[in-house]
């Protein structure tokens, strides 16, 4: 009996006092974390190198449009209104539709009434988003915090997906998406964020885009995007 509550007391100590190493931050107290670190932001100058892919097809009754096109471009932002692109090389095949800024333009637009408080994760989004832990988990050779996250209001402008999060310092490396009911027109739609860290700035490294949708007969079309960012510059002047 007396070795039994020897053996309690040394386990009760040691539990207290020196936590096992597979003991991991709660869930709350982990995403008040995440929300603290999502602040960092894109320097005002810097430039990169794109290596980008898209491949589409259009069918709209009276003629079909299947094609890709493979490019390397740099970006160069100078602020927050200009941005430069030099395309280094461009490959195209099969045919490649005419495009015209106004649809840049209402993307643009479209992008800009989405609110921080609709993206899982930040400061503004409690209330919006139902959170799942699925601890520490490894990818790319490495161990990430794994949490997936859906929208409690099922609409447009609120996401689905999951997130991978580096354990020690919060911040994101990884996130896939998807609506959280797909806007009219649109029955696929999948994204995939990689992103890295450099200087206390926070860059995208790999972008994935997967979307199909049509209207009844009239209209069908399957488009993917990739685009795998490096050699990342930051300066005043560059």
């Amino acid at each position: 009996m007396k070795r039994t509550l020897f053996y309690l007391a040394v386990f009760f100590i040691t539990s207290v006092c020196f936590p096992p190493a597979f003991a991991i931050e709660s869930l709350d107290s982990f995403l008040g974390n995440i929300k603290t670190a999502d602040t960092l932001e894109s320097p005002k100058v810097y430039s990169y190198t794109a290596n980008e892919k898209v491949i589409f097809y259009e069918d709209d009754e009276q003629m079909v449009v299947e094609g890709s096109v493979t490019s390397v471009k740099r970006y160069r932002f100078l602020g927050e209104d200009s941005v430069e692109v030099e395309i280094i090389s461009e490959k195209k095949e099969g045919e490649i539709p005419d495009g015209d800024n106004s649809d840049n333009n209402e993307r643009g637009d479209r992008n800009e009434r989405f609110s921080v408080e609709n993206l899982p994760f930040t400061k503004g989004s409690d209330g919006h988003y139902e959170y799942t832990d699925h601890g520490m988990v490894e990818l790319d050779g490495r161990r990430f915090r794994k949490i997936e996250y859906r929208a409690k209001k099922r609409s447009k402008e609120y996401f689905d997906g999951t997130g991978w999060f580096d354990p020690e310092n919060y911040l994101i490396y990884r996130v896939e998406f998807q609506y959280a009911k797909n806007p009219f027109g649109l029955k696929d739609f999948s994204g995939d964020m990689e992103f890295e860290y450099r200087d206390g700035y926070e860059f995208m490294k790999v972008f994935k885009m997967n979307a199909r949708g049509g209207l009844l007969l009239l209209f069908n079309f399957n488009i993917s995007v990739s685009q795998v960012i490096e050699d990342i510059e930051i300066g005043e002047e560059l």
